[in-house]
């Protein structure tokens, strides 16, 4: 399918889009990571080389911004980094490799780690200077930048700003494991990095506006997509830093040989729904208006650790055994800190378009201290259905048996629901594509709020959302899920 053909691909209706998605992905989608093992199965990112000329960052930076107490306080780094040194350790915090972890069968982690530890998005940088507009793209196993000859109405994508981060979501890079289904986990781990976009920009004191506000910015960046399976996923708009004010920028260049991944061209042929599945997902709604950060009340309690320690020690709590946290106990409090550190967290970056339609909420598992519970985002417990229990509950949503996860030990588990018609009225077409990044923005703020409290942050997308919808009775549909719990000593790591 071509580019062109993809963008005049008719929209599902938001309800048949969402049941493909959910509850019955597993019998209508091709998904390979959940259906039965096919020997001899093509690879569909193939591995490729090619010669470019890269621009190395700098990367004597330093180890920390801010404190979590610092930052929420809305206070500005005692370090003055030149402009290149800032973009650097931004992108390095964006989405380079970032640990390596011996014992997890995904050994290397990216800035923004998930279970699936293939970051699917490419990462552009788009500079205004005194002659015009250059594009960069960022090579994160380098932590450089090329020179990007581009395609796309540059100066509509930037505007006023002069400096713009892109991300492109490459559906295509995730089809070897979920084939069909990959768009919606792409665009989960977009609304991520989103989110972690916005708080490193925060931190650095870089005024800026997400690019999923502005519809006319978001249909210039489509031209920076380089095949039908791709999609503008992310980004973030600022006039700040002046990179044609550092005397260092763009950085040292050479000539070298950069391994990559590129799209068979036999991807259509074996996933009928992928390409329209991507339409779904590329689906540009009108300019909505987006709510500013807001400062919430300082909890009364904040771990002390570093922002950017957080954003390095998150973990998906795997080991080669699967997943199966400490039974240690959590101190007395933990729930309620834990909730007041991540609404401190959703309040210092700007809301994104969708997550209006999200209802958060944490199903808090651990009995000593107690209760267990299911508790909204402002700590009001929910009530439950008589006689329900939790751990059964979770352990039935498992997708099938072979996926080896303990849950018995899970501290909680955090769930967004959605408001579906709520949704369809606001945004339109584009309602799929803003439930998710919000979705994916949501869960980053989490999943900082659980690291900075020792925990792992598990996201999960596969479970059977029904069984836990009706066990629970949950007030609409699950778009998405974070376990937590605590890592084993097998769970080691090394920084990067």
């Amino acid at each position: 399918m071509s580019a062109l053909a993809l963008q005049a691909a008719p929209v599902l209706p938001l309800p048949q889009a969402w049941w493909l998605g959910t509850h019955r992905r597993l019998d209508l989608l091709d998904v390979p990571s959940f259906g039965p093992p096919r020997p001899g199965r093509l690879r569909f990112a193939v591995r490729a080389v090619a010669q470019r000329t890269l621009h190395r960052l700098p990367t004597h930076l330093p180890e920390e911004l801010l404190d979590l107490g610092a930052y929420l306080g809305a206070q500005r780094p005692a370090a003055r980094l030149a402009p290149l040194q800032a973009l650097s350790l931004l992108l390095r915090h964006l989405a380079a490799p970032i640990s390596f972890q011996a014992d997890n069968p995904y050994t290397v982690h990216q800035a923004v780690p998930s279970p699936r530890c293939a970051y699917p998005c490419r990462v552009l940088v788009i500079e205004r200077h005194a002659r015009g507009v250059r594009q960069w793209a960022y090579e994160n196993g380098h932590h450089a930048l090329s020179p990007l000859p581009g395609p796309c109405d540059a100066q509509a994508l930037l505007g006023p700003a002069r400096l713009a981060i892109i991300g492109i979501a490459r559906h295509w890079a995730l089809a070897d494991s979920y084939g069909d289904f990959a768009p919606f986990n792409s665009m989960l781990e977009a609304g991520m990095a989103q989110a972690q976009l916005q708080h490193l920009a925060a931190a650095l004191g870089w005024a800026g506006e997400p690019l999923e506000a502005d519809a006319h910015a978001l249909r210039a960046a489509s031209g920076l997509c380089e095949h039908p399976l791709e999609t503008v996923a992310y980004g973030l708009r600022t006039d700040t830093p002046r990179l044609a004010d550092d005397p260092a920028w763009p950085g040292p260049a050479a000539s070298t040989a950069v391994a990559g991944i590129e799209p068979s061209p036999r991807l259509a042929d074996h996933f009928d729904r992928l390409p329209l599945l991507a339409a779904q997902f590329a689906a540009i709604g009108c300019t909505a208006a987006v709510a500013p950060a807001t400062a919430l009340p300082m909890p009364a309690s904040v771990p002390v650790r570093g922002l950017l320690d957080v954003m390095r020690a998150r973990s998906s709590g795997n080991d080669r055994s699967g997943l199966a946290p400490r039974l240690t106990p959590l101190p007395a409090g933990t729930r309620a800190d834990l909730l007041a550190l991540w609404r401190a967290l959703a309040g210092r970056r700007t809301r994104l378009p969708g997550e209006e339609s999200l209802q958060p909420l944490l199903l808090w598992l651990e009995t000593h201290p107690g209760p267990a519970g299911l508790h909204g985002l402002d700590g009001r417990q929910r009530e439950l259905p008589p006689g329900t229990d939790l751990h059964t509950l979770l352990q039935q949503s498992l997708p099938n048996p072979r996926v080896r996860h303990n849950l018995a030990a899970l501290k909680c588990h955090a769930m967004w629901c959605v408001d579906l018609d709520g949704a369809q009225a606001r945004h339109g077409p584009a309602a799929l594509r803003r439930l998710h990044l919000a979705a994916g923005a949501q869960a980053q703020d989490f999943s900082l709020a659980a690291t900075a409290h020792g925990l792992f942050a598990r996201p999960v997308r596969m479970l059977r959302e029904q069984v836990l919808e009706g066990g629970l009775g949950l007030p609409g549909p699950l778009v998405y899920q974070v376990m937590c719990g605590l890592n084993r000593s097998t769970n080691t790591r090394w920084q990067l």
